[in-house]
């Protein structure tokens, strides 16, 4: 998620959407502050202080090898909606097109919603970012729910036939 707010807000301002970006920015700044400002506050038995306790106990080397994996693992996310639109034939710069991949994702996670109806939201999102570039809003729900199947869909269902056959040491 928190990639997901730097990109995002790189790719509103490269957008143009820098009101926007301030909003944005004022609401973080808003939640960080009552964040720590409550952060005796437990829930279930553990204050926020607690939690950054034991996340600095962790060692550097971890934290570093998580960012760069969580890193990557946008990037390529990312690279996949980018792809798919090369595919279709969509003819946006390169800049342009991953700055609105970036601002849809930060929207479309930041918006409440199940899983089984992310790709309406996403497309959603989606549809109205890439139709202010010209991009036909029929490319833009394909893709998405192309990659909704593809990331969600496609690995409950494999997931499911493992469970569902699995049989454990004492059944055998």
């Amino acid at each position: 998620m928190i990639l997901s707010v730097i990109f995002g807000v790189f790719g509103l301002l490269y957008l143009g959407y820098g009101k926007w970006v301030i909003f944005l920015l004022t609401v973080i700044f808003v939640f960080l502050v009552l964040g720590f400002g409550l952060k005796k506050v437990k829930i279930k038995g553990y204050s926020i202080s607690d939690l950054v306790l034991k996340i600095n106990k962790i060692p550097k080397s971890i934290h570093r090898k998580n960012n760069y994996l969580a890193v990557c693992r946008y990037l390529i996310f990312s690279h996949h909606y980018y792809f798919l639109f090369l595919a279709f034939d969509v003819q946006l710069p390169y800049l342009t097109l991953m700055a609105t991949i970036a601002a849809v994702n930060l929207l479309a996670s930041s918006l409440p919603t199940f899983q089984f109806l992310d790709f309406a939201v996403k497309g959603s999102v989606a549809v109205y970012f890439f139709g202010l570039l010209g991009v036909n809003e029929w490319i833009v729900i394909f893709i998405s729910t192309l990659i909704w199947f593809l990331n969600v869909v496609l690995p409950v269902l494999i997931g499911s036939y493992y469970v569902l056959n699995f049989k454990s040491k004492w059944e055998q």
